[in-house]
């Protein structure tokens, strides 16, 4: 759909895909299915937190948040920007009032980031609706290591991410079952993975 839409826009669309993504299959309708650009999807819905994501940590949030409402009964939105030119301000600001927490995802680094900069807008637009600091998950501010014992705690998961949902919302909760599903591997998603590198 998106890929389509880029392909049919009047304007230059830059395309970008998470290596990680190569393997996700999914069902796209048939025909000339098309999603339009700067549209959010809301993948889930809750009252809780406002999970912003983007790329493949949108993956990784469904198993954090679905994995929280089974366990804790924490129910969060979790929105997929799905592009970050236009971004769909609208959902995200209509979410964060609803909700009062904010949790921005960046596959980036943090500095000049996609996640920097909605948790910069929503401070300045939406501050009185806040209820606790907002916060980013994203790659640590330093080049990419190739070895894979630099890799251990570079890449951000699902149990990163639930960690800091539950803090936000002043819980203790386990996430050890989450730590299972990451398994060993620390530079690629799982075993499944084929690559590119």
């Amino acid at each position: 759909g998106l890929l389509l839409e880029s392909i049919f826009d009047d304007n230059p669309v830059v395309f970008l895909e998470h290596r990680w993504l190569h393997n996700q299959i999914d069902h796209v309708p048939p025909g000339d299915f098309r999603i339009p650009l700067g549209k959010a999807s809301l993948l889930r819905e809750g009252d809780d937190v406002t999970v912003v994501s983007m790329s493949y940590m949108s993956i990784e949030a469904l198993h954090a948040v679905d994995y929280l409402k089974s366990n804790y009964g924490i129910c969060c939105d979790l929105i997929d920007l799905r592009s970050i030119k236009p971004i769909d301000w609208e959902l995200i600001y209509t979410s964060v009032k609803k909700t009062g927490k904010l949790l921005a995802l960046d596959t980036g680094k943090e500095i000049c980031s996609v996640g920097s900069e909605i948790i910069s807008r929503c401070s300045r637009e939406l501050f009185s609706s806040l209820l606790v600091p907002p916060s980013l998950i994203s790659l640590p501010d330093c080049p990419t290591p190739t070895s894979l014992s630099l890799t251990k705690g570079y890449y951000k998961r699902a149990d990163d991410i639930a960690k800091v949902i539950s803090e936000m919302m002043g819980k203790n909760v386990d996430i050890s079952e989450l730590k299972v599903i990451r398994g060993d591997k620390f530079d690629v998603p799982g075993d499944w993975f084929k690559g590119p590198f």
